[in-house]
């Protein structure tokens, strides 16, 4: 993904509800945490950070959300993007 063609916060936030994360406030104000329902190998939960608004790390904040992602549900990260992209509307939920 470039910066030109990264997903909105908003984009991101209907892709991980529509696929079983859950979302709470972040601590800071500055965006909302999604928990996957799932914990890691070592008993930690397992979450993303999303900003409420994109700024100069947006970019990476981004990468790390798709690199989770990809690492939790088994796809590729060319496949999340792919699915952010289109839109988190054409997501189908995953049960």
């Amino acid at each position: 993904m470039t910066p030109t063609t990264l997903p909105s916060p908003t984009a991101i936030r209907t892709y991980l509800a529509a696929r079983g994360w859950s979302e709470r406030p972040a601590a800071d104000g500055l965006g909302v945490v999604f928990d996957y329902r799932d914990v890691d190998d070592d008993g930690n939960p397992i979450t993303v950070f999303v900003p409420a608004r994109p700024a100069d790390d947006y970019p990476l904040r981004v990468a790390d959300i798709v690199d989770t992602v990809s690492a939790v549900e088994g796809r590729t990260r060319d496949a999340v993007e792919a699915d952010l992209a289109r839109g988190a509307a054409a997501v189908p939920p995953q049960l």
